[in-house]
């Protein structure tokens, strides 16, 4: 379904299963080519011809040409007969298939980077991950599968946002079909979607965040990206993405950084996102867990004055717990968490009895909270009254 998105928006509309998927045709374009000549024009109207024999001879009579016949065959596709169209096009299609595989081959070769081969989105691809062979080489896998989105971000075209959009209702829909094997999302789409998705200067930029970052929270996807295959390269582009989500002032930065231990991306923008004047209670409540996460000793003064705060940050009900009204969390409780951890405590011994262990958050965001605020004011109480007695 990828091949058949960059065909359509390729502008070479499938004729047929014969029909070879492109990348963008702008990709392979070149200026000062010779127009259609009288001679072309003719072989043209013999792949129309009623005998067979015509038909194929003038078909092999064009190929031959190579690229000197791309004016008459881009000419043809618009012609009246039915079987000149879908001849033509075949012809084009694997011409200009011959001629890009040459250039990617050529791209890859090009390790000096000695010539400019005018793939739309390697220059950031190149500032992100490098230039050497590996890098060539999984860049030219992502222009060979998603060339039409590569051309499109390329020019900052108003078709940008809905290719993004359904290159990941394409993923999303194959990571949730129950195929288990990571083989089977490919990791060069995954790396295109974060290439551009992390740009932001891309048109649109904040629309795709959401639904990219349900994408790689998926099972499959998280797979795919821990495969052997250039590991590195996608976790570069992975953490660029994250610390650009956090640049909108989401959290799905850090939540991605805690899911993918990114270590190094995730206390940045977690530090950042603290020392911020205006805040989000359910962000820096995701802030704080991710200096637990990633942090130590030395940020405990940072969030020390967090115990101060009470806003609520979290709520959830449980019956069993507590037969009317919610449970809240508040940034305060949050903090003592992590500053109890920190110095080498145990919250649940302490008086935090709710706390279930997660693997990525420490503990499951909700359980964070107290099933009424005698409890809170007694537990805060308790840290404070051990506090000052450190200080004596």
């Amino acid at each position: 379904m990828y091949r058949l998105r960059n065909t359509v928006m390729s502008g070479l509309v499938a004729l047929g299963c014969s029909t070879v998927a492109l990348p963008a045709q702008d990709a392979t374009d070149r200026p000062g080519e010779p127009g259609p000549t009288v001679a072309q024009r003719e072989l043209v109207q013999q792949l129309g011809a009623s005998s067979f024999f015509i038909r194929e001879r003038a078909a092999e009579k064009l190929v031959s040409q190579g690229v000197a016949a791309k004016a008459v065959l881009t000419e043809a596709i618009e012609d009246p007969d039915l079987e000149i169209r879908w001849r033509a096009r075949r012809i084009l299609n694997g011409m200009l298939q011959d001629a890009f595989e040459t250039r990617l081959a050529a791209f890859v070769a090009d390790v000096e980077g000695r010539e400019q081969h005018g793939l739309p989105g390697w220059k950031r691809f190149k500032e992100l991950a490098g230039d050497g062979r590996d890098a060539r080489e999984m860049f030219v896998a992502m222009t060979r599968f998603e060339g039409a989105l590569l051309s499109a971000y390329g020019k900052q075209s108003p078709e940008l946002p809905e290719l993004f959009a359904a290159c990941v209702a394409e993923l999303q829909s194959l990571a949730a079909s129950g195929n288990s094997d990571a083989r089977a999302i490919p990791p060069q789409t995954v790396a295109t979607l974060l290439l551009i998705g992390s740009d932001e200067t891309a048109k649109d930029h904040s629309r795709g965040l959401s639904q990219l970052y349900q994408l790689l929270c998926h099972s499959a996807v998280r797979q795919a990206i821990g495969i052997p295959a250039r590991p590195s390269i996608l976790r570069t582009l992975l953490e660029k993405w994250a610390t650009s989500a956090a640049l909108t002032g989401s959290s799905h930065g850090m939540m991605l950084a805690l899911k993918y231990d990114l270590k190094e991306a995730g206390l940045r923008q977690a530090l950042r996102f603290i020392n911020q004047e205006t805040k989000s209670s359910s962000t820096l409540h995701y802030a704080i867990i991710t200096v637990g996460r990633f942090g130590g000793e030395e940020h405990v003064r940072l969030l020390t004055p967090l115990l101060a705060n009470k806003t609520v940050c979290h709520t959830w009900t449980n019956r069993a717990l507590k037969k009317d009204g919610s449970i809240k969390v508040e940034v305060r409780d949050a903090a003592l968490v992590v500053l109890l951890r920190m110095t080498g405590e145990d919250p649940g011994e302490f008086g935090f009895r709710l706390l279930k262990e997660h693997p990525e958050t420490m503990y499951y965001v909700y359980t964070f909270g107290f099933v009424n605020d005698e409890e809170r004011e007694t537990v805060h109480a308790k840290w404070a009254a051990e506090s000052r007695a450190d200080e004596n």
